[in-house]
């Protein structure tokens, strides 16, 4: 049994199809890295992402990302501190040029939605060689839409949508989860509420939670991300376009949704460049970021 607040099923994974768009939109999660073994049965239709990496001018940039992610393999992570404070001991930090330290510092900050002040340097490393070991490099998209992957995983389950689970009681033996609308009993519960709800307490657990568990909750943290899908009438970038790194820019990443050829970019500001756009017109800042960026001015559809 799958008790859902929300209307929908997937959470993390919100894939919109909008009237008009020639592909389906991802609100959430969008690429799969590597070969995740849990995810691999449900991959069939999943297409490699094959292009270049390009920085603002339009320069093209490979070489620059390659360089820049073979030193982040060498973060010292021995022990706890924020990764800033872990760059600035690395010898290759100090020798290393301004763009590879301003991609590095961007990718860090960009990629983990974590102000790199505070993000732990143990959790990054730990994050690099975990997706080192199933080729994390390796990077695909589902063109017909990620939410192919929970539809999936879905089939012969029993699912409750619009179920709002007010309060958990548990004994070591079973567990009662209390709705507006009634209550269920089992054995076991599998909680994987967002961590904002369960640190705003929004759900009731009797008997409270140990502490140690409170205790993690309050200490974790989820970082801001603000992604922006633009669509164009006709293709005006390289063909070989895969990711762009606009350093400096309030949306400071776009990618093309390959292996789709539509004429659309989706933009990505993460963590405090996210955090800074709260009340503003994002698509607007977007189409600025992407216009300086590339050196011309850019016209979206129905801009």
């Amino acid at each position: 049994m799958v008790l859902e607040a929300r209307d929908r099923i997937g959470g993390r994974v919100h894939t919109l199809r909008p009237p008009g768009w020639p592909l389906p939109v991802e609100a959430g999660a969008e690429f799969v890295h590597g070969r995740p073994k849990a995810l691999l049965p449900h991959l069939r239709h999943a297409r490699q992402v094959r292009g270049r990496h390009y920085l603002s001018g339009l320069m093209r940039g490979d070489d620059l990302w390659g360089s820049v992610m073979e030193k982040l393999t060498r973060l010292p992570a021995g022990r706890e501190r924020p990764v800033w404070d872990a760059l600035e001991t690395a010898s290759w930090w100090r020798r290393a040029s301004t763009e590879e330290r301003q991609l590095a510092a961007d990718y860090l900050e960009g990629f983990n939605a974590a102000p790199i002040h505070r993000a732990s340097v143990k959790a990054i490393a730990q994050q690099m060689r975990a997706a080192e070991r199933i080729d994390g490099d390796r990077i695909a998209r589902l063109p017909r839409g990620y939410d192919a992957v929970p539809r999936r995983l879905a089939r012969g389950l029993r699912i409750e949508l619009g179920a709002w689970v007010r309060e958990i009681r548990w004994t070591r033996s079973s567990v009662q989860a209390l709705t507006e609308d009634g209550s269920w009993e089992g054995a076991r519960a599998i909680v994987t509420l967002p961590l904002g709800v369960l640190q705003a307490r929004a759900v009731r657990f009797v008997p409270p939670l140990p502490r140690r568990k409170e205790a993690a909750i309050d200490a974790l943290a989820m970082g801001a991300v603000v992604k922006v899908a633009l669509l164009f009438e006709r293709p005006w970038w390289p063909r070989d376009l895969a990711f762009l790194h606009a350093h400096g820019e309030p949306v400071p990443t776009f990618w093309r949704p390959l292996p789709s050829r539509a004429p659309a970019i989706v933009g990505w500001a993460a963590s405090r460049n996210a955090e800074a756009l709260r009340g503003k017109d994002a698509a607007a800042a977007a189409v600025k970021s992407l216009s300086r960026a590339v050196g011309r001015r850019v016209r979206p559809c129905g801009r």
